[in-house]
């Protein structure tokens, strides 16, 4: 039965990913919205089990409480898929929400200034009794935290080391600042630090791993 009720959770999933996928997707391909994920705290990136936003279940919505910064595309996102944990399921609680531009108690503070990929915004954002309906709420409670620290942990790496036998191919040149490989090189440096570096996210996977 155990096996049974797993294989229905599972299709519970994908049937909530698909509707939330027909509600969300079409238009942010079409570039009409603008979408991106918030984890960083002023607190907590690196290790995002100390992430301290909060979702307390209320009937068919979650209250969302919490800060987040250095948010890419922060002050201009039209839909932000927030991580936050559910209190009662701590600390192996962590959950991603879609919160939507318009929603009472979310707002936006500040801008900041980079040293590399400035073509992108990074910004403050604000959750104060944020009422996000169940239906925003991606997959099942508590089950967000150890596959975002694998695919993060792999496609960050592998961007960096695609830039560095970038620098390598190209030589001197690849070095020079008049010439993009550099930039993409810096830019590519920056994923193995910002929402987690590489070294926590191996520590976040270890402790799943090992118990």
């Amino acid at each position: 039965m155990s096996i049974v009720h797993a294989e229905e959770a599972k299709g519970g999933v994908k049937e909530l990913r698909r509707a939330l996928g027909e509600r969300f997707l079409p238009a942010l391909a079409k570039g009409e919205k603008v979408g991106y994920f918030a984890i960083t705290e002023p607190d907590a990136g690196s290790d995002i089990g100390s992430i301290r936003a909060k979702a307390v279940k209320d009937g068919d919505d979650y209250i969302l409480n919490g800060q987040k910064t250095f948010i890419t595309c922060g002050d201009v996102c039209d839909n932000i898929i927030v991580f936050a944990g559910i209190p009662e399921l701590a600390p192996r609680g962590m959950t991603a929400f879609i919160v939507e531009e318009g929603m009472p108690g979310f707002s936006r503070g500040k801008k900041f200034k980079k040293l590399g990929m400035r073509a992108a915004t990074n910004a403050e954002l604000f959750f104060e009794d944020c009422r996000v309906p169940e239906a925003n709420r991606l997959g099942e409670e508590g089950t967000l935290l150890t596959n975002t620290a694998m695919a993060k942990l792999y496609g960050s790496e592998l961007a960096m080391k695609a830039a560095t036998w970038g620098i390598q191919i190209f030589g001197g040149y690849g070095y020079m600042m008049e010439y993009p490989m550099q930039r993409y090189f810096r830019d590519a440096k920056l994923t193995e630090i910002y929402e987690g570096t590489s070294a926590m996210q191996r520590l976040v996977i270890s402790r799943a791993v090992l118990g």
